[in-house]
């Protein structure tokens, strides 16, 4: 399961700058297509040939991106606050855009709230019609949580959890929410953590006044409710204030309630974790962290997005470890649609998530070649959408899921260093 916020992108005019306009018009192209790994390479190759502004402009954007938001805002700050009349009103509308998702990333709900009403108010020209109703709809959020006290962690020592596989596939993990322990979905594709109705009432969750409109992974709409968790424990790790989307129980309730999810543990919590490493039976968080230097993840929003290599195309995926199989988008079959459709019969293919399933055309690909750092597996039968379901799904290749994870006895996920590697 992936709750969406479509939050981060939109389209950035052709900005001409100083004596090599090519230079900040690449890097303004791969940004626009989500090519975050190119972006961060060629900016670092060509960091000599832009001007301070143009720097500290993408700058800005590369460790929004690169979970460094603090330093990411320190940079927005002093471009909105003394260089403003040298922006493009387009360059100060992403710069308000990374700043609102590095104060969610923070966990500051009042900045995020003041940022957001400046985009809706001054800036509304600038954004699609779509993406606006976005912000309305998520500003909710922040509007609810604006007195609500930054999330914070304590950790204690190393945690060791046993890890329990549902019917379905998934990750779960107990939980201690404010005394009561519990079984919930342990899911990094999860922009906030998810409880039904019932569950948030019986742990004593806190609501929050507001609702909104919540995107799924199937583009279905569920309404959502707002209530947070005073005390949050997993082994040795203790949060407060820890941030709650309320779905109603049948959003949540599977199969005709075969399969129910009560809750998931989302990426808020889980970045917190800062290095997690899963096997088949156990999740492992240290209290040391290991160091590597294959930086492969990055943030769109707050989707994880992981550097893949299918069959020698380096491409960009997004990172569930809540899904249970692999998935590939649109823009896949249409780079490879000659080849595909004389090896592939076109077919129905079924997916679901909160809030129902739907069926879309697409197809099954076989001896599919995945690589990300050290860790290289063939996969079968992997799904391929030949029509696009989500706005977001322009720039993405697909979705790495359960059947490559599983491939390996290993897989470390560092959020401090923004990498994942496998063993």
């Amino acid at each position: 399961m992936k709750i969406i916020f479509t939050l981060l992108l939109s389209f950035i005019s052709a900005i001409t700058f100083g004596q090599d306009k090519d230079i900040p018009q690449t890097l303004n192209k791969l940004y626009n297509g989500k090519q975050f790994f190119k972006l961060r390479s060629e900016l670092d190759k060509e960091i000599s040939m832009i001007d301070e502004i143009q720097k500290e402009y993408f700058q800005s954007l590369v460790f929004s991106i690169f979970n460094r938001p603090a330093e990411s805002n320190t940079l927005i700050d002093k471009l909105l606050n003394n260089n403003k009349g040298s922006l493009t009103d387009s360059m100060i509308v992403e710069l308000y855009k990374s700043k609102l998702v590095n104060s969610v990333n923070l966990f500051l709900y009042d900045d995020a709230l003041k940022t957001t009403e400046i985009i809706l108010s001054q800036y509304k020209y600038l954004i699609e019609k779509e993406h606006f109703e976005d912000f309305e709809n998520t500003n909710q959020i922040w509007k609810a949580s604006a007195g609500l006290s930054p999330q914070t962690v304590t950790i204690t020592g190393d945690t060791k959890l046993t890890v329990k596989k549902d019917m379905a596939g998934l990750t779960n993990v107990k939980v201690s929410i404010n005394g009561n322990e519990e079984e919930f979905v342990f899911d990094t594709g999860a922009n906030f953590s998810t409880i039904t109705n019932t569950f948030a009432k019986k742990l004593g969750l806190k609501f929050l006044k507001g609702s909104l409109d919540v995107g799924t992974t199937t583009d279905m709409k569920v309404k959502s409710d707002l209530a947070y968790a005073d005390s949050l424990s997993i082994g040795k790790m203790n949060f407060r204030n820890v941030l709650f989307l309320v779905f109603p129980d049948e959003a949540l309730s599977f199969g005709n309630g075969v399969y129910v999810i009560n809750g998931v543990i989302g990426f808020p919590v889980i970045k917190e974790m800062k290095e997690i490493s899963l096997s088949e039976n156990e999740i492992f968080i240290p209290l040391i962290r290991d160091k590597s230097s294959n930086r492969n993840l990055a943030l769109d929003g707050f989707l994880p997005l992981i550097e893949t290599i299918v069959n020698d195309d380096t491409l960009v995926f997004s990172f569930d470890t809540g899904a249970k199989a692999t998935m590939m988008y649109q823009p896949y079959y249409e780079a490879n649609k000659s080849d595909i459709e004389s090896k592939y019969e076109i077919g129905d293919i079924r997916i679901g998530g909160a809030g129902g399933e739907v069926t879309l055309k697409g197809f099954k690909l076989n001896d599919m070649n995945f690589k990300i750092g050290s860790g290289n597996a063939v996969l079968n039968d992997v799904v391929l959408l030949s029509t696009q379901i989500k706005d977001d799904d322009e720039y993405l290749y697909g979705n790495l899921g359960g059947d490559f994870i599983n491939k390996f006895k290993k897989m470390i996920i560092d959020f401090e260093d923004m990498f994942v590697e496998f063993e």
